[in-house]
């Protein structure tokens, strides 16, 4: 009997160490200190009741707050439309989801009793207890892995997003400032994230920060170059305008002489410079290959703002960067420049884009700003999206890099030769 009982005992025991140790596989929380709360209810618990900073900054932002709190309670609508244009749960953490930016719009529009600043600030989530949850972490996560190990043992790789840090837009009084924001919120991740031992680090930066009104006005410097610009153009229409009443004399019989200087600024004969094509001109396949050269250009600096743009499901854009668009590229252009496809480099349309490539390459940065400054949401990325807006983006570029050529490049550079050369 005493050894059957000692079976017993010892089976007993073994069978109480294996459910032990499936059980902490099963809900790792239990013994490797990730927290058992998800990091969006967490976040809900934070933010669900604030209102903005209460305790610190300037008295009006104190002031603001407290009258927002009480409006907010009685349902008035310009404080639940501050309330409602941002959210408390943040969603698609793990796929990579960098912002969660809320209604920018509804925010800002509210003017009266009080104006709405639109703020984003970011937060960075790590473990409070030490704890290296990197260690032993996979390269690929499995399905039966813990949640949190995404979060507190995320490892910087180039090509991959951060999945501890949380950006989102968050509206409060115009009075308040960024650092009484980042004050405010800071209590109120600490209160909520270091019972489940996670610390979670706020930063608001002030250019985040932002309303409907110009922060930035107009100065002196943009007057004047404005005034010389439009001098510039001013001159072009005019000396188009003579040289047209030229070339009208010319057809009736009447023999007339553009003065050299004054012409350099007409449209009509920078037009046909830059139209001007010499099919045995052997150069002319270095016009191709700016081109080429050129657009590759444009979808670099339009993948670069793809990239920094707030955007939903990251996952994607990992994917994209995995493709390696450069290497194909160049292996591409390789090919071609040596290949038939030569005699597309040489030809009446690329010849004259050639010659706007470095007007092209001043503006673009410009132009692509003007177009990603009407972002108002984060956008799923996408191939299809990247390509459609390159595409929009090159027309646009070369558009303003036409007017930028007819307009200043061209005149300057002939004034520059009259100076130099004469005749």
């Amino acid at each position: 009997m005493s050894c059957t009982s000692l079976l017993v005992c010892t089976g007993v025991v073994f069978f109480l160490h294996v459910f032990q140790v499936m059980s902490v596989d099963i809900d790792g929380s239990a013994d490797s200190g990730l927290p058992k709360t998800w990091i969006a209810k967490i976040f809900y618990e934070a933010l669900v009741d604030f209102n903005g900073p209460r305790d610190v900054g300037s008295t009006a932002c104190r002031q603001q707050t407290q009258m927002y709190a009480r409006h907010l309670e009685n349902d008035s609508l310009w404080a639940v439309q501050m309330s409602d244009s941002w959210i408390r749960y943040p969603n698609g953490i793990l796929v990579g989801t960098s912002h969660h930016m809320g209604v920018y719009d509804e925010c800002v529009s509210v003017h009266r009793p009080i104006q709405g600043k639109y703020c984003i600030p970011s937060v960075k989530l790590g473990s409070s207890n030490g704890v290296d949850f990197t260690v032993g972490k996979p390269d690929q996560p499995q399905s039966n892995d813990h949640a949190w190990r995404e979060i507190l043992g995320f490892v910087d790789h180039d090509k991959q997003l951060h999945r501890n840090v949380v950006k989102f837009g968050i509206c409060i009084p115009d009075s308040c400032t960024a650092a009484d924001l980042q004050v405010t919120l800071q209590k109120e991740f600490d209160k909520h994230f270091l019972p489940h031992q996670v610390k979670a680090q706020v930063e608001v930066e002030s250019i985040l920060c932002s309303t409907d009104k110009d922060e930035y006005p107009y100065d002196t410097g943009y007057y004047l170059t404005s005034s010389l610009v439009g001098f510039i153009f001013l001159v072009c229409c005019l000396s188009t305008a003579y040289h047209l009443i030229i070339i009208i004399r010319d057809n009736n019989g009447k023999n007339s002489e553009m003065p050299e200087t004054f012409g350099s600024f007409s449209l009509i004969r920078n037009c046909r410079d830059l139209i001007k094509y010499n099919k045995n001109n052997e150069l002319n396949i270095f016009n191709g290959l700016k081109v080429v050269a050129m657009l590759l250009v444009l979808f670099c600096h339009k993948f670069l703002y793809f990239v920094i743009n707030p955007i939903t499901s990251g996952i994607y854009l990992e994917k994209l960067a995995d493709a390696h668009f450069s290497g194909r590229c160049v292996g591409v252009l390789y090919r071609v420049s040596l290949g038939p496809i030569e005699k597309l480099l040489n030809n009446r349309l690329t010849v004259p884009l050639g010659r706007l490539s470095y007007t092209v390459y001043l503006v673009n940065i410009i132009v692509m700003m003007m177009i990603e400054s009407k972002q108002r949401t984060a956008v799923t990325p996408s191939s299809y999206i990247l390509v459609d807006g390159w595409i929009i983006g090159s027309f646009r570029t070369y558009f303003a890099g036409t007017l930028l050529y007819l307009i200043i490049d061209a005149p300057l550079g002939l004034l520059i030769k009259l100076l130099l050369f004469g005749k």
